[in-house]
């Protein structure tokens, strides 16, 4: 009796189990996973987007341990027949201003069988030509943006699943091979990289829509890609933008070292041509043999003029006797590792004396490229002598190494600024490294003082004698304050009622 009895309650359990199943596996089949999404998109939106389709029960982003979003998210419809709409209609659309791709959800165990099914099929010869054809970027490899944000590994983990959290892993069942299609059509495309730029410095808001409207300023594009970085999701502020033509791409280049640029959110952008894999390893060789030139000594050269060739025709024996005291006195600084050359600040010698600050500024914005910025413009002079004579020399200082390079080309040594006998000495300046970090930490010192006066004093009280204390001499008038409403409504004249006897009767 009593083995009949838990043979009994052993059936009716495993009834309730096998019913359970049922309920999840039909409640999954109504279950849709949307990858590569937006990290602005909440769940609001999506119950917007994914409820014209029909009813949603349950919507998840899953997030990393740090509380930042993983790029995808699940969608649970009540009904099968919804999933199947907002799947076809919404796959490969965009939401939040990013393409995303929208399937049915699947098991781990049923997704392994796929995976090992695929990759049985796939030789070592297929990978190595679809790893060795990829594009990737100058300064890291452009590949994570190729990838899917949801994974790194292929599938990801729905974190909402309480009862198998962590024996189930949900991904789109025909997600693997989907992903492969594309990457090996993207790895087709990018075989041939002369009609393809690689774009940096871009915003970290802007949209792959957003960009690829400002490349087609220089022909129709094919594609833009926004590169991610792969651990946090986050852009990198690069991308790669593929045109239908090699002249698209050219004419890219050239407008963006120009002197205009090319703008986006108020930032130039930096384009220059796509490298394939193996040209990286090329030119990451180059650069290696070529070391790391962090004081830019290279610049040091810049603008010499040397005895007896053509550009010392016609210059003076002191104007050439100055030039090699110069060097020689640069060469004696640069034996301190301390001191480096300034990519955009610029020193000029030979100096009139009726040369001022403003006359230094306007004498090398006339000689600058077109759009360039100045920050200083500054004439050294005696400090000693009451009128504060010129020592002959000054540093002008750009916001752009390109800026101050192509106006020391100008300037340098040219016979028609101050005349044939009297030319100007323009070179990259020598800068010590341990001045300027105890300049910006007087600086900021300054800052903080200033920020501690302000907030304890108001600005208006500084301005205006007595209107912290509400205290003023008798002539002065009313006294302004923060609590005061502008103009009073009372302009007549002021009757006091205090001394006045009032007559009761």
């Amino acid at each position: 009796m009593i083995t009949e009895r838990m043979t009994g309650r052993k059936k009716q359990t495993q009834r309730k189990l096998s019913k359970e199943k049922r309920k999840a596996r039909q409640k999954r089949k109504a279950r849709v996973i949307v990858r590569n999404l937006s990290f602005t998109a909440n769940e609001q939106l999506l119950k917007e987007t994914f409820g014209v389709y029909g009813h949603i029960t349950e919507v998840s982003i899953p997030r990393q341990s740090d509380g930042k979003v993983r790029g995808f998210a699940f969608v649970q419809f009540a009904r099968t027949k919804s999933a199947i709409k907002a799947i076809s209609a919404l796959n490969a659309t965009c939401i939040a201003g990013r393409s995303v791709a929208v399937d049915f959800s699947l098991p781990k165990s049923k997704f392994d069988s796929i995976a090992n099914k695929n990759e049985e099929q796939t030789t070592q010869k297929e990978r190595h030509s679809v790893e060795s054809d990829k594009c990737v970027a100058q300064d890291d490899y452009a590949e994570d943006n190729e990838e899917d944000n949801s994974s790194a590994s292929g599938f990801v983990t729905d974190d909402d699943d309480r009862e198998d959290l962590n024996s189930e892993k949900e991904v789109g069942e025909d997600g693997d091979e989907a992903r492969g299609d594309e990457k090996r059509k993207r790895s087709c495309k990018l075989n041939n990289l002369e009609d393809t730029v690689f774009v940096r410095n871009l915003p970290f808001t802007v949209t792959e829509k957003e960009l690829q409207t400002l490349m087609e300023e220089y022909g129709t594009c094919k594609y833009c890609l926004l590169c991610t970085d792969m651990p946090t999701g986050r852009l990198k502020g690069t991308a790669f933008v593929c045109y239908v033509q090699k002249q698209s791409a050219i004419k890219c280049i050239n407008a963006a070292v120009t002197s205009e640029g090319i703008l986006l959110q108020g930032r130039r952008l930096t384009v220059s041509p796509a490298l394939s894999r193996s040209q990286l390893k090329e030119a990451t060789k180059v650069d290696k043999k070529q070391g790391n030139d962090r004081r830019a000594l290279y610049l040091a050269r810049e603008g010499f003029v040397r005895p007896g060739t053509e550009a010392a025709d016609g210059v003076s024996a002191q104007d050439m006797s100055k030039r090699l005291r110069l060097l020689a006195r640069k060469k004696m600084l640069l034996k301190n590792f301390h001191y480096f050359v300034s990519e955009t600040r610029l020193s000029v010698h030979n100096l009139p004396q009726s040369i001022d600050d403003y006359k230094l500024r306007a004498l090398f914005m006339r000689h600058a490229p077109q759009g360039a910025r100045l920050t200083e413009a500054r004439v050294i002079r005696e400090r000693n002598t009451g009128g504060a004579v010129s020592k002959g020399y000054g540093f002008v200082t750009f916001t752009r190494h390109e800026d101050a390079l192509a106006t020391l080309r100008e300037l340098n040594n040219n016979p028609t600024v101050f005349g044939p006998k009297c030319r100007p000495i323009v070179e990259f300046s020598i800068e010590n490294k341990a001045a300027l970090l105890a300049k910006a930490r007087r600086l900021g010192r300054t800052k903080r003082m200033a920020k501690e006066i302000y907030a304890k004093q108001p600005s208006m009280s500084l301005l205006i004698p007595g209107a912290g204390t509400g205290q003023g001499r008798p002539f002065v008038g009313t006294l302004a304050s923060h609590q005061t409403k502008g103009l009073p409504t009372h302009t007549g004249p002021k009757v006091r009622r205090k001394n006045t006897v009032v007559n009761k009767n």
